[in-house]
């Protein structure tokens, strides 16, 4: 059904002063963002109320679908106001409650043509806005954000609680990917019962066969054995059967917790190749305390040592010399490896001894995995790095004195905002429940 609407505006404007075009546009906008849109979207839904509730209205057909009882007869029982907050300000709709004389069951027809949730206080394409502005700046900032771009007055305590009791961060573990990468960063929580700050968010992310980012999921209270039980649970439908590894291999910095429980859904694990010399600088500058010229010695050594290439081609196309080749540098490597380890302990350094000997069998497991499948793997986990750094800057740099749902919480939303952009899309699409049947035209403006 289409109708025609005619809005007025009441305009006063200096003629004799004049005025400038910056302040008539500034006011334009004010009135539209304040008054216009709130007040055309009041009209629509006045206009719909008028048409639905009274059809309903007086007996009822036994064969209509939404009767109630047998002999329904429906009256007027109530009129109201009901406020809810959207992008376009906040709405006040008219509000009419209908009941059953026969059974006394009383409903608002409006809302289930508006498809709302009883008790809804905000409009889902305002959830929507909100999720994504929360994600980038903190929750005061965003709520002078929103009341900048928008005129939506919403205070940072409400912003939170929505979020909290949001679905947009829903992320499905049941997955099958290429290779499984696991890692970690810390962040400023809430004083537990000890009296620490000390909070670790962990994340789970897959790289599928076309090199694209699919998310598992983030967790703050979780040990990795629970993450590892709960991805193995999603991805494996009965314990009467043996359980298929979900991915080839497992990239991590090679936390010892991590690729014990994690490396259970994979077939292979291998160590960060960026984090060995990365981890092992430290270990021999503050803990061994190796003199600094030596630390970085040592430390250049190795990241040349195990910088080993995969060839462009496929491993069909890669001729037995070659690959006879590239097991001769993984031996050298290895061998280099424990050379290191051996003059490690010779110094004295044992903990960077110590370190070295763990890493040193999952140091080249993407080279042997290619050399049997021809499937190439990351051998560093620096395809998550933007993401891990957005999640450092936003749960690290701009929030503080998290709890561990709320920190969870966000990073599930910024793993899914940057890695799932069509999952997310999808989400909000049923959600906000986009038919394309809703249309509205600008026809003009009249001087009267």
């Amino acid at each position: 059904m289409k109708q025609k609407l005619t809005p007025e505006c009441l305009a006063s404007l200096p003629l004799k002063e004049g005025f400038s075009l910056d302040e008539l546009v500034i006011e334009t906008k004010r009135m539209f963002d304040e008054e216009g849109m709130a007040g055309l979207v009041n009209l629509l839904v006045a206009f719909m109320d008028l048409i639905v509730y009274p059809s309903l209205l007086g007996r009822w057909e036994k064969s209509a679908p939404h009767r109630c009882c047998d002999h329904a007869h429906y009256v007027v029982h109530s009129r109201e106001v009901k406020s809810i907050k959207s992008m376009a300000g906040k709405l006040s709709l008219p509000w009419t409650r209908i009941r059953c004389v026969g059974c006394g069951k009383s409903f608002i027809p409006l809302r289930g043509y508006l498809n709302l949730e009883p008790h809804q206080r905000k409009t889902s394409e305002l959830e929507r806005v909100v999720a994504e502005v929360v994600s980038e700046q903190s929750y005061r900032r965003s709520s002078q954000h929103l009341q900048t771009i928008g005129a939506i007055p919403v205070p940072h305590t409400t912003l939170h609680r929505w979020v909290m009791k949001s679905d947009c961060d829903a992320i499905s573990m049941k997955k099958r990917v290429k290779t499984l990468v696991a890692d970690g960063t810390g962040f400023k929580q809430k004083l537990d019962a000890d009296g620490s700050n000390r909070g670790e968010v962990c994340v789970v992310v897959g790289i599928t066969k076309e090199n694209t980012i699919v998310p598992y999921g983030a967790w703050t209270e979780e040990s990795w054995a629970e993450i590892s039980r709960e991805i193995k649970k999603a991805n494996h439908p009965s314990p009467k059967i043996k359980f298929t590894p979900i991915a080839d291999l497992l990239v991590s910095d090679g936390e010892a917790p991590l690729v014990k429980y994690m490396g259970r859904l994979t077939k292979e694990s291998q160590r960060c190749i960026w984090h060995l010399p990365h981890d092992l600088h430290p270990l021999l500058k503050y803990t061994d305390k190796a003199e600094a010229g030596d630390a970085k010695r040592f430390t250049s050594e190795l990241a040349a040592m195990i910088d080993i290439e995969l060839p462009g081609e496929d491993l069909e196309r890669v001729g037995l010399e070659e690959r006879l080749e590239l097991e001769k540098k993984v031996f050298e490597a290895e061998k280099g490896v424990q050379h290191l380890v051996d003059e490690f302990k010779a110094r004295g350094y044992g903990a960077a001894a110590t370190y070295l000997a763990n890493a040193k069998a999952k140091m080249f497991s993407y080279v042997r995995t290619w050399l049997r499948t021809g499937v190439v793997h990351p051998r560093v986990s620096s395809m998550i790095e933007r993401m891990m750094r957005e999640i450092g800057r936003r749960i690290k740099k701009i929030g503080h004195g998290w709890s561990p749902a709320g920190a969870a919480k966000m990073t599930r939303i910024i793993i899914k905002r940057i890695t799932s952009a069509d999952e997310r899309e999808q989400h909000w699409q049923a959600k906000l429940k986009i038919s394309g049947k809703v249309t509205l035209s600008f026809i003009g403006c009249e001087l009267t």
